[in-house]
């Protein structure tokens, strides 16, 4: 089973992740990213691993903005 987070805040050696699903908030030490990482990433947790997942990323990012434009024209 696989979760999806969104990288909320990065706060020194904390990283704030808000689960796509439920909205909790989970702090994480930034030690458990092998890779860099930034606020608006999306995180895949699965078999005890972080990935990042940059296609998702992209799809949010594109979705937020058509929404932001539509209400932009109105």
């Amino acid at each position: 089973m696989e979760t999806k987070y969104v990288v909320d805040n990065i706060i020194e050696d904390i990283v704030v992740l808000e689960n796509l699903e439920t909205r909790d908030i989970v702090n994480i030490n930034k030690y458990y990213f092998n890779f860099d990482i930034k606020v608006g990433d999306v995180i895949v947790y699965k078999d005890g691993t972080y990935y990042n997942d940059y296609i998702e990323r992209e799809n949010r990012f594109e979705l937020i903005k058509t929404k932001f434009d539509r209400v932009r024209r109105k």
